[in-house]
């Protein structure tokens, strides 16, 4: 911990204590330092409240607390520090609201609290910010509508509002009160109303994330966007299912650098432009799932040589070329449902119950893992899928596993709001519970580790039959121990107990000797074991000590070929 007498360094300007292992409270001494203009402790466990007497520190210019385990409510004596320029509160464990005085930080330019329990209305006061450029308060319990004022800000760079229950329409003269504005995420809302034509004025904007609320209406033109690298629309109400629902597309040929762009599940008719092939040749990832667009898929698509995933399930598509150097993955429906219907089947009274063998399960998780090795080493920017789990798992007529829904997908390189300090301002990540690799929940950033960590839970799935959220895991036992305590005393207990009523290939067995039999059933739970341990290494806590994905997908498909040459 800190001693208490930090408080007697009285002519002290900057203390950084950041990226180490303090714990207990801050002192509340610190604010005898009143010459202090940096205060760094971010990247410790520090735990309790902000001492009120920080205030006191009336030249403090730079603020960083995040990622600690700090509580309580954020001080309103916080308001008095007017030549504060930036304060991180983010990744801690505060409650209650933004103090309404926060509006008298005049000097502001950023704002971080990200990653935090902060609920209630968002201050009408931090509309008097007028030298705020970032406000990121992604993924609190933020509700109610917010305050017009605050999307005047026209100095503002970055808002990230996304994750929180905030409601209302966006203001229709958005994008000409923030000039600047760059990045722009109301993500997982419950905004309503349309998409402000405005937003084509905002020409700086790069990221617009306005993905999982309950927008409607037309897209409009989005023609001045020309450095906009990520559009994201996906799961809301647009459109209507008429032919002309996706002329916006074709408003888009000028973003240059477009990379990612998401309309799935919304209500798009009509057929895809052919002004698509004009697209970017940097659209890396272009998602339409799950609407109602007919039609046949461009040919002129093939000149997008960099699109390396076209998601498109749940349409009326059809492709009539096969172009050889067509890197990207096309879905359209898939007969086999999801992985999930085959491991968890929900069955009605007259169903049989359907069931994948050893040598089917070891097939799919290759073909995810094959997947993921494209993603990560084989894109020219590396692609973090962030939601891997088996409703994401699509199986074809022939049992091959796709992996879907890149709604939540991040390029390595991409979602840094601040690049003036090494605190990173990213979008939120939001995974699903029991599959998020445990650093995220830290603070941690995004990284191919994480993908590996998803694929790893997803692979002892497979093969225990067990969800890593079952009923079983009670009282400190998870999927992990659970497989771990296997691994070291009986195999056969642990895994899928259908995989020994099946047989491996079809009545192969039905005719051979009782030694046969005992001879493939040892090599059955050798398999099994190799693969659990492969599960387990992926499932490491340390990212850096995970399985290398190519490793993954050589030792997996080693196994296989032992099971079928038996």
């Amino acid at each position: 911990s800190i001693s208490s007498h930090v408080g007697n360094l009285s002519f002290l300007r900057e203390l950084d204590l950041s990226n180490n292992s303090f714990t207990h409270e801050i002192p509340p001494q610190i604010g005898h330092l009143r010459r202090l203009q940096v205060l760094s402790l971010y990247n410790n466990s520090f735990d309790g409240q902000i001492p009120p007497t920080i205030s006191n520190c009336s030249n403090l210019a730079f603020f960083y607390l995040d990622n600690n385990n700090l509580a309580g409510e954020i001080p309103v004596e916080l308001g008095s520090l007017v030549k504060l320029k930036s304060i991180y509160l983010q990744r801690n464990n505060f409650i209650g609201t933004l103090p309404p005085s926060f509006g008298n930080l005049s000097s502001l330019d950023i704002l971080g609290a990200y990653q935090n329990q902060l609920n209630g209305n968002l201050p009408e006061s931090l509309g008097q910010l007028k030298s705020l450029r970032i406000l990121s308060i992604f993924e609190n319990e933020f509700s109610g509508t917010i305050a017009p004022s605050i999307f005047n800000l026209s100095s503002i760079e970055g808002l990230d509002l996304s994750s929180n229950h905030f409601q209302g329409n966006l203001p229709m003269e958005i994008g000409n009160s923030l000039p600047k504005l760059q990045h722009f995420s109301v993500a997982v809302n419950q905004f309503t109303g349309i998409i402000p034509t405005s937003f084509s004025n905002a020409s700086n904007l790069e990221l617009l994330d306005l993905l999982v609320n309950n927008l409607t209406g037309r897209v409009p033109s989005l023609d001045k966007l020309h450095r906009l690298s990520e559009f994201m629309i996906s799961v809301n109400n647009l459109g209507s299912g008429k032919a002309d629902d996706l002329t916006f597309l074709s408003t888009l040929m000028n973003a240059t650098a477009l990379q990612l762009l998401g309309i799935g599940n919304n209500n798009f008719g009509g057929e895809l432009p052919e002004q698509i092939a004009n697209f970017s040749k940097e659209l890396n990832i272009f998602v339409i799932q799950n609407n109602q667009i007919s039609g046949k898929i461009p040919v002129g698509i093939e000149v997008l040589v960099n699109l390396e995933v076209l998601y498109a399930d749940g349409n009326k598509l059809s492709v009539d070329y096969q172009g050889n150097d067509f890197k990207a993955l096309v879905y359209n429906f898939m007969v086999n449902g999801s992985l999930e219907d085959w491991l968890h089947p929900t069955l009605g009274l007259e169903e049989v119950p359907r069931s994948l063998n050893i040598v089917q399960r070891l097939s799919i998780a290759i073909d995810i893992a094959c997947a993921l090795e494209y993603l990560h080493n084989q894109c020219e920017t590396p692609i973090v899928h962030c939601d891997l789990k088996p409703s994401n798992i699509l199986l074809d007529e022939e049992m091959v596993g796709h992996v879907s829904d890149f709604g939540l997908v991040k390029f390595l390189s991409s979602g840094v709001l601040d690049n003036s300090t090494n605190h990173s301002s990213s979008l939120g990540i939001r995974g699903t519970v029991g599959y998020c690799p445990p650093e995220y929940g830290v603070g941690s950033e995004v990284s191919t580790h994480g993908d590996v960590f998803s694929f790893g839970m997803l692979l002892l799935e497979m093969f225990t039959g067990k969800k890593p959220i079952d009923d079983l895991f009670q009282n400190n036992l998870s999927l992990h121990s659970f497989v771990k305590r296997g691994l070291s005393e009986q195999v056969k207990e642990i895994v899928d107990p259908k995989l020994f009523q099946m047989q491996l290939n079809g009545d192969a067995t039905s005719n051979h000797n009782h030694n046969f039999r005992n001879g493939r059933n040892n090599i059955l739970i050798e398999c099994l074991t190799s693969t659990l341990e492969i599960g387990m290494c992926c499932f490491m806590e340390s990212p850096q000590e995970r399985m290398n994905i190519s490793d993954v997908v050589a030792q997996l498909t080693s196994i296989r070929n032992k099971l079928v040459g038996t």
